[in-house]
């Protein structure tokens, strides 16, 4: 019998991923919590290693390890992936047309026909706030469509262009002849996006 059968794998993934929605769960929204997660849970491995024979906390120690460096692979080829798995999102939806992350004529030009449907969405019914947060949420669902399969390398290369056209556009369209609004335009990017879109009805309508 070798030491690593000793230990139970399936149980350790179960912690790992555990960690994982946890740390994911706050990773964007509060770094410092995000933190005190890892340390967390490195303690709790180590606490449980502890009271294992010699021979069986090395070899926990060892498929911990391999279950982290696994999940993190899993994340790195695609975290919207993951994250559907682990069940911190809905499965994204697909778009029917595939641009390659380095295809920048192609994300602008997709770009560019989404903004046509943020418009119409912008000049619906509702306040400020409300058509914002309508506008922010297609943003979101449209990227992530383009971006569900990619790396995590490609999809940040994609966002960089697909929302750098979007803000053009924006821009564009505050100094379009009508004069400055006094809005700002925010887009905060991180593993996803989360826009904070004031004057909505300004920028797009």
């Amino acid at each position: 019998m070798t030491t690593e059968s000793t230990v139970d794998r399936q149980k350790i993934r179960s912690m790992v991923e555990d960690f994982w929605r946890s740390f994911l769960a706050t990773a964007q929204s509060s770094p410092e919590t995000s933190a005190g997660t890892i340390k967390q849970f490195e303690y709790q491995m180590e606490a449980l290693a502890s009271m294992m024979p010699p021979s069986q906390s090395q070899a926990f120690r060892k498929v911990v390890e391999e279950e982290r460096d696994a999940l993190f692979e899993e994340y790195r080829n695609s975290p919207d992936a993951l994250k559907t798995r682990l069940g911190l999102l809905e499965a994204p939806p697909r778009s029917e047309e595939i641009i390659a992350a380095h295809d920048n004529a192609r994300i602008v030009g997709a770009m560019q026909r989404d903004y046509a449907d943020l418009q119409a969405i912008a000049r619906g019914k509702g306040s400020i706030s409300e058509l914002g947060e309508k506008v922010d949420r297609e943003l979101e669902r449209k990227l992530r469509s383009y971006v569900a399969s990619m790396s995590m390398e490609h999809a940040a290369e994609f966002q960089r262009v697909y929302i750098g056209e979007y803000n053009r556009l924006v821009r564009a369209r505050l100094t379009g002849g009508q004069g400055g609004t006094g809005c700002a335009v925010v887009i905060l990017a991180g593993l996803g996006i989360a826009g904070a879109i004031g004057c909505v009805s300004h920028m797009l309508a």
